[in-house]
């Protein structure tokens, strides 16, 4: 799972910045909420340096052998002394998985880093080339402007009411 791969080890700090947050257009507050308590409540739990992940993953076709896209809505947060998760920011992931000619996954990456209130802090835009046995061949970061541009609330509107559709 590249979300882990990435949260783990850094690139992150890749992102975008901008001291402002904004929704997309259309945002359901109410929804929200909803959804991402239940990820936060259900969703498949994963270590990473420093948070605990719970993950829902949608992944079409469900063959990772062949080309696919990859979809992750991920909240990050940690237990406390009594074990009780809590959430302290949520990452939707999009992923297009697609093989060149000498079998290689060409992996084109956004990544959208939100507060627990559905505001985008950080895009990423990237492209991964894996080898067949998984090796990072190469890994390439796009501009993708201010987390407040409408093309970048625009895709995770998309995003997001595509996770709400499939309400996992």
């Amino acid at each position: 799972m590249r979300l882990i791969h990435l949260l783990a080890s850094g690139f992150v700090v890749v992102f975008s910045l901008s001291g402002f947050a904004a929704t997309p257009p259309g945002f359901n507050q109410a929804s929200w909420n909803q959804f991402v308590a239940k990820v936060a409540a259900t969703g498949s739990p994963m270590l990473a340096a420093n948070a605990e992940l719970h993950v829902f993953s949608h992944v079409v076709p469900n063959d990772v052998s062949k080309p696919h896209q990859a979809d992750y809505f991920s909240t990050l947060g940690e237990r406390d002394n009594a074990g009780t998760y809590t959430p302290f920011s949520v990452s939707v992931v999009n992923e297009n998985w697609q093989k060149d000619s000498s079998g290689n996954w060409i992996i084109d990456q956004w990544i959208f880093d939100l507060t627990l209130m559905g505001d985008l802090r950080r895009v990423y835009h990237g492209r991964v080339v894996e080898s067949q046995s998984g090796s990072v061949l190469s890994d390439e970061s796009f501009p993708v402007g201010s987390p407040t541009d409408s093309a970048n609330l625009q895709l995770l509107g998309h995003k997001l009411d595509q996770w709400l559709t499939w309400g996992l």
